[in-house]
């Protein structure tokens, strides 16, 4: 049996990961670009 699988590269969505993002942006740059990190999305 084989089995296929698909990575993906996705933004997170919802208002809580983009307060998360951007506390933990101005906590360590002292500034949020705007941009939320990508998270991996592996899919079988």
């Amino acid at each position: 049996m084989t089995s296929r699988f698909l990575c993906v590269k996705v933004p997170p969505a919802g208002v809580r990961s983009r307060q998360l993002a951007q506390a933990a942006a101005v906590a360590e740059q002292g500034r949020w670009d705007g941009v939320l990190p990508e998270l991996w999305l592996l899919a079988k």
